[in-house]
């Protein structure tokens, strides 16, 4: 567009120009050679005002780096030649074009060099304003693939451009992800914004950032609608040439132009907002994976519960079905009546106590960290876990400290961490086999919580893959569950490791801050 103006320019101004090169040959007309020059500047103030293409400030930041770094490169340069013509005490000819010419050279290698040096120099000193949005924006092009949530990086995003860049309103649209269609995912401007369907047209047609009035060349209605909406810029979000969305800016409120070089730095914002917004929809794809495995590794984990758990509640019932079947013939009995009802409660709490541990263990919430009192929230955990290892002829042992603190953490995620280590522990051993779990204040303000068996431990050379997904020592499983535990101590700011000797077992380490030096490391 700027190109177009200053060719209109030239060829108005020519015929004028031409004028004062008549007379040379003898032609009688009037030199109107300076009269172009008026229908040049009219040409230039109307684009100036009607399309703003013309970056005076910018032409001026070159000018001046460029006068600087000229001066810096031919005062010295000429004053040498001085000197030598006056050393020599010479003025011949060739001697004096042989220095020209070798000034002229090294004109031409330092110039640019120093005029580039020069430049953020000559920003900071007489345009400072315009040096800084041009340093947050190359700023806010590295921040944004640190940002893993969508929402947040569109805000931000949103934020900083229209802040920045002090325009009228900044709107960005964003590729469903199912589907090809443009939502509005950060609106600003006072007005509605129009139907998305009709900036599909123009996401599909750019590569770059536009200004509105070069938009004319591509599609009048795609202009028409921009000028409509009083937009000025438009910025597509592309990733791989497949299109992610689209970013329209409003008008400059001090009425500054976007020249070419803040298109660049815009396109190099896009092209980081592009890769941002992939990383965040890999991330939510992630988290949404790694919530089904969870919930996978759960439900297992209380499948292999409810397998000892259902001997646990077969003894009671067999107990109240005997006394049941004795009662027709014993309803005289004050003492069988009175042994009946304290054996039925009982054993009936028993069963109660078995299943509400077990509901509790497999509810599934958003995680939601806490002060943890360790006692309470295990000791149901380790019951149920006995129950499993009795089953198997194998004994647990529990035992909780009375000075351990309490940990931050999510309780739920908390007694599947255990649950994993010792499940994980009892299939390991072999009948008879014997699992300890303690839970122990350690030095640094953290707590330890171990799981340690007897059993046939583990090689050294597959120490270093226990915690990967889908690998496991043992005949049966999916691998998932010690994954999980090194995922979620991990989240929880912890530290798990494990030691295990062939033939003597093995002893699993978790490490958890406690409740308030958790809250001293998040400033909460």
């Amino acid at each position: 567009m700027q190109a177009k103006f200053w060719f209109l320019a030239t060829v108005v101004q020519m015929p004028f120009v031409l004028t004062n090169l008549l007379p040379v040959y003898g032609v009688g007309i009037y030199p109107l050679g300076s009269l172009g020059n008026v229908f040049t500047m009219g040409i230039m103030a109307y684009a100036i005002a009607r399309h703003r293409l013309m970056d005076v400030d910018y032409v001026v930041r070159k000018g001046v780096s460029f006068t600087l770094a000229a001066t810096l490169v031919l005062v010295p340069g000429g004053v040498g030649i001085w000197v030598l013509s006056q050393s020599l005490d010479t003025q011949e000819p060739a001697i004096m074009l042989c220095a020209a010419l070798a000034l002229a050279l090294i004109a031409v290698i330092l110039i640019p060099a120093c005029q580039a040096a020069l430049e953020t120099r000559v920003q900071r000193a007489f345009f400072p304003q315009h040096y800084d949005y041009r340093r947050k924006l190359r700023e806010l092009a590295a921040a944004l693939v640190h940002v893993l949530d969508r929402q947040e990086l569109v805000n931000r995003l949103g934020d900083s451009l229209t802040g920045v860049l002090d325009v009228e309103s900044c709107d960005i649209f964003l590729a469903e992800e199912q589907t090809a269609r443009l939502a509005l995912a950060y609106p600003t401007a006072q007005a509605g914004p129009p139907m998305a369907e009709e900036l599909v047209h123009v996401l599909e047609r750019l590569r770059e950032p536009i200004l509105a009035g070069e938009l004319e060349a591509i599609d009048a209605a795609d202009a028409a609608l921009f000028r409509a909406r009083a937009w000025e810029v438009a910025i597509p979000l592309r990733l791989n040439d497949r299109p992610t969305g689209l970013i329209v800016l409003g008008r400059n409120r001090d009425f500054r132009i976007f020249s070419a070089e803040d298109l660049q730095l815009l396109a190099a914002v896009a092209a980081g907002a592009s890769v941002a917004l992939e990383n965040a929809s890999l991330s939510r794809q992630l988290r949404r994976s790694e919530a089904v495995l969870e919930r996978a590794n759960r439900l297992s984990s209380l499948g292999t519960l409810a397998a000892g758990i259902a001997h646990e509640i077969r003894n009671p019932l067999v107990a109240v079905k005997t006394f049941l079947d004795l009662l027709p013939q014993r309803l005289d009995d004050p003492e069988f009546l009175t042994r009946f009802r304290e054996l039925s409660l009982g054993e009936l709490h028993r069963v109660a106590d078995l299943i509400t541990d077990l509901l509790a263990l497999g509810k599934s919430k958003t995680p939601e960290r806490r002060a943890v009192d360790l006692g309470p929230t295990l000791e149901p955990v380790v019951r149920l876990m006995e129950s499993t290892a009795r089953k198997r002829q194998i004994e647990v042992a529990a035992i909780f400290d009375p000075h351990v603190p309490a940990v931050w953490a999510d309780p739920d995620q908390l007694k599947q961490i255990i649950v994993n280590l010792v499940l994980n522990a009892i299939e390991t051993s072999a009948p008879g086999g014997h699992v300890w779990f303690e839970a122990r204040p350690a030095p640094a303000g953290s707590v330890v919580l171990e799981v340690r068996d007897d059993g046939p431990g583990i090689p050294a050379d597959q120490l270093e893959n226990i915690f990967h997904p889908f690998y496991t020592t043992k005949e049966t499983g999916t691998g998932l569950g010690l994954a999980l535990v090194h995922q979620m101590v991990v989240e929880h700011g912890g530290v798990i490791t494990v030691e295990s000797t062939v033939g003597r077992g093995s002893v699993f380490l978790v490490t958890l801050p406690t409740a308030p030096v958790a809250l001293a490391r998040t400033g909460t």
